[in-house]
């Protein structure tokens, strides 16, 4: 059975982009859609957010969208609704990439995300035949978290002043792959809400992709008004996500304004 593929641990396309320096670009998905998952990963992109925070998508409903990223070879990322270990788990185990944790203000809150993702020595991971592992069927279990451990990501959302105060902390924690900046619950924290382009939001921003320029982690953003993933990859961002609402308005109103006139 050795034949089925050379390592068992379904190849982490964003990540491998990342390492390379290249630029990840994702879509954020908050209803299930296999075809949405399928179609993504056809066109090129680099992973998919399952949203299973701000919508009411669980682990019954992820399992088959992963299962149709895997088929055309897209990263699959799930923000859970709590950074707990018994929560992250069967999301890991039902073979997605990557977790990510909303509110990430401290470097405990990071070593927790780590340990729930990671296997030992990394993490604390609980080790189980299922469908990430091939249920053992094609390697041993200790081979199978090892090259886990390459694959899986950790990605953290900082989104208030204190996890502003706290980045060097955060973005220093070992295992931590990643940080995105929430700019929605940010801005509202910061007192300037729903506006990105505010002194203080700018800031914010520039303090965060500094140091993820010391720590080497990369940083994300989620565009939401039209914003250019050019510039914002110009910008020093390294993963650029998109949610598929936003493409489907945008669609929408630009297919009506050249129907009507």
């Amino acid at each position: 059975m050795k034949e089925w593929r050379e390592y068992n641990m379904r190849f982490n396309k964003m990540k491998s982009k990342l390492a390379n320096g290249e630029p990840a670009l994702g879509v954020t998905l908050q209803e299930v859609s296999l075809q949405s998952a399928e179609i993504l990963g056809l066109l090129g992109f680099d992973y998919i957010n399952i949203d299973c925070l701000h919508s009411s998508l669980n682990v019954e409903s992820v399992v088959p969208m992963v299962l149709a990223a895997e088929l055309r070879g897209i990263t699959t990322l799930v923000r859970v609704p709590e950074n707990r270990a018994e929560v992250i788990l069967p999301y890991l185990d039902a073979g997605v990439h990557g977790i990510i944790v909303a509110e990430m203000d401290n470097a405990e809150t990071a070593r927790r995300l780590v340990d729930a993702v990671k296997f030992e020595p990394e993490g604390k991971r609980s080790l189980a035949s299922v469908h990430a592992s091939d249920f053992g069927l094609t390697e041993p279990l200790a081979k199978y978290a090892v090259s886990a451990n390459c694959e899986t990501m950790a990605i953290g959302i900082v989104e208030s002043a204190i996890g502003i105060d706290n980045i060097e902390e955060i973005l220093s924690t070992q295992g931590l792959d990643a940080v995105i900046i929430g700019t929605t619950d940010l801005s509202k924290a910061l007192g300037v809400t729903g506006q990105p382009d505010h002194p203080l939001m700018q800031d914010a921003m520039n303090k965060i992709l500094a140091v993820g320029k010391k720590t080497g982690k990369t940083i994300g953003i989620t565009l939401k008004n039209g914003e250019d993933p050019k510039s914002m990859i110009n910008k020093g961002f390294g993963i650029i996500g998109v949610h598929l609402k936003a493409l489907l308005i945008s669609a929408a109103k630009k297919h009506l304004s050249d129907a009507r006139g």
